[in-house]
C-alpha cells in the first residue's frame, strides 16, 4: 500500500478568532449586523453571520486584518475554517433591494461592546419575507420576531413595506402580520416578486438594472467556475466509504454550509429509488449482453454530463460540497458489480470524455484488513480490486491515497484535511460588488 504524508495548510484553527471577530464588528460604523445575536455564539452553534456593508472591499481589507486571509471567498461570503460571514452591500432578489442600505443603517441599533445591528423591524420582515420571495417556502420561527417588531415600532414596520411594495400591497402584508398568520403570504409571491422589482425598477432604474445584470452574470459565472470543488470518494468494500462521509458531513460544517451526497451518478436521466446503489450481489445478477452495455455507458456518459450542468455545478455554485460515494471508475474496477459485459477498452474509452472531480479519494487498507471487514467478498478479488484502485487513483493528477486501518476519526481528519487544500486551491475570488 502506498502511503503518504497529508498536510493541511489550514488545518490550525486560530485560537484568537474570537478576538479578532470581535474588533473587526467594532471597527467600523460601516459595518452592521443582520441579525441581533451573540456572533460568537451562532458561528459555535454551526450558523453563520450576515453583515450589511457600505463598502464591501473595505469591510474585507478590515475582516482579512483582523480575522486573516479566509479559506476562500465566493461573491458575498468569506469562508474561514470555523465559520462563515456575509459581507452583504445590499439585500436584494435579482437586483431589486428589499431595503434600501441608507435605510437599514438609520434605523440600526449600537449595542455593547460596539456591536450595530439591524432594529427589530428588518429583522422579523427579514426573517419573515426573505425564505418566500428568495426560496418561494415559509420558514417557521419568525413568529415571535414580526410580532416583536409590531409592538416596539408598527410604523417604521409598515413603512418598511410600503418603501418595498407600495401601499396596497404594503397595507395587505401588514394585516397578515397583524393576523398571525404569517404563512398566508405564501399565495402572494409571484405577486410580491413582481411588485417589488418593479417598484424598484420605476425608482432608480440603472441601480436596479446594474445589480440585475451583476447577478445574472455571476449566477452564470459561477456555473462554469464553482468556489465550491466536487469530491468522489472510492474504495473496495470494506473501506468504510459511507462511515468516513457520513463523519465527515458533521466535522466539515463549521467551514461548509452545505454537503450534498450522490451514490454512484447523478442520476439525472433516469433517477433511481432513494438511497438506491449499485448491485449489492453482483454474481447473483446476469451480465448485460454487448449491445446492452455499450448502450447503457452511452446512456451513463449523457447522464454525467446532465448530472454535472444540472446538479454539480449548480450545486457548487451555491457553496455545496458534492461528494460521491463510488462514481464511474468503480466500474473499470469492479464491471461484474455493474453488470457490464462490454470489452473494457471501451468502457476506459468512455472515461475520458466523463467529466472529471477535483479531487478523487481513495480509501486503501491492507487487504487482510478488508477482508476481516467484508468476508463475503473473496480475499484474490479484495486483492484484484486494490491493485487496480490503487493504479488508476495514483494515476489521476487530482488522486489522493488515504490510509483506512485507522481509526473512523483520523481517517475522517485526513479527508477532510485534502477537501480544505482542495477548496484553498481553488482561490476564488469572484466578482467585486457594487454597492
Amino acid at each position: 500500500m502506498t502511503s503518504i504524508s497529508i498536510h493541511c495548510a489550514h488545518s490550525a484553527i486560530d485560537s484568537n478568532w474570537e478576538l479578532g471577530l470581535r474588533k473587526f464588528i467594532a471597527s467600523s460604523d460601516d459595518i452592521l449586523l443582520l441579525k441581533d445575536i451573540d456572533p460568537i455564539q451562532a458561528l459555535t452553534s454551526g450558523g453563520d453571520l450576515d453583515f450589511l456593508v457600505r463598502d464591501p472591499e473595505s469591510a474585507f481589507r478590515c475582516l482579512k486584518q483582523y480575522l486573516g486571509a479566509p479559506l476562500y471567498r465566493a461573491r458575498f461570503g468569506c469562508f474561514y475554517e470555523w465559520g462563515h460571514v456575509d459581507l452583504i452591500p445590499y439585500i436584494a432578489w435579482k437586483g431589486a433591494c428589499l431595503f434600501k442600505t441608507n435605510e437599514v443603517f438609520y434605523g440600526a441599533n449600537l449595542q455593547s461592546p460596539g456591536r450595530k445591528v439591524a432594529d427589530s423591524c428588518v429583522e422579523g420582515l427579514l426573517f419573515w419575507l426573505r425564505p418566500p420571495i428568495w426560496g418561494g417556502f415559509f420558514k417557521p420561527g419568525c413568529e415571535a420576531k414580526v410580532k416583536q417588531a409590531l409592538v416596539e415600532s408598527p410604523d417604521r414596520f409598515e413603512k418598511l413595506l410600503v418603501s418595498a411594495f407600495g401601499k396596497r400591497t404594503g397595507a395587505q402584508l401588514m394585516d397578515i402580520a397583524k393576523s398571525s398568520d404569517l404563512e398566508a403570504v405564501l399565495p402572494l409571491v409571484s405577486h410580491l416578486r413582481r411588485k417589488l422589482w418593479c417598484r424598484r425598477f420605476f425608482c432608480n432604474p440603472v441601480t436596479t438594472l446594474a445589480q440585475l445584470f451583476g447577478h445574472l452574470w455571476n449566477e452564470s459565472m459561477l456555473r462554469f467556475r464553482p468556489p465550491m470543488p466536487w469530491i468522489a470518494i472510492v474504495g473496495p468494500d470494506g473501506s468504510g466509504k459511507s462511515t468516513i462521509i457520513e463523519t465527515l458531513k458533521q466535522t466539515i460544517r463549521s467551514t461548509v454550509p452545505q454537503v450534498r451526497v450522490f451514490h454512484s451518478r447523478p442520476a439525472v436521466l433516469r433517477p433511481g429509488p432513494p438511497g438506491a446503489g449499485p448491485a449489492t450481489n453482483p454474481k447473483d445478477q446476469i451480465p448485460r449482453g454487448l449491445a446492452t452495455s455499450v448502450l447503457k455507458l452511452a446512456f451513463l456518459l449523457l447522464d454525467w454530463w446532465a448530472g454535472y450542468w444540472m446538479r454539480i455545478a449548480p450545486a457548487g455554485a451555491k457553496v455545496t460540497l458534492v461528494l460521491f460515494d463510488r462514481f464511474f471508475p468503480d466500474l473499470l474496477v469492479d464491471p461484474k458489480r455493474y453488470r457490464y459485459g462490454g470489452p473494457m477498452w471501451f468502457a476506459k474509452f468512455v472515461w475520458k470524455f466523463m467529466p472529471k472531480p477535483d479531487l478523487v479519494i481513495l480509501l486503501d487498507a491492507p487487504s487482510k484488513v478488508l477482508q476481516s471487514r467484508k468476508p463475503e467478498v473473496p480475499f484474490h478479488e479484495t486483492e484484484r480490486q486494490l491493485l487496480v484502485y490503487r493504479n488508476l487513483v495514483n494515476g489521476m493528477k487530482q488522486g489522493k491515497i488515504v490510509n483506512c486501518d485507522r481509526t473512523v476519526e483520523e481517517v475522517t481528519r485526513d479527508v477532510r484535511c485534502l477537501i480544505l487544500n482542495a477548496i484553498a486551491r481553488r482561490k476564488v475570488n469572484i466578482f467585486k460588488q457594487r454597492k
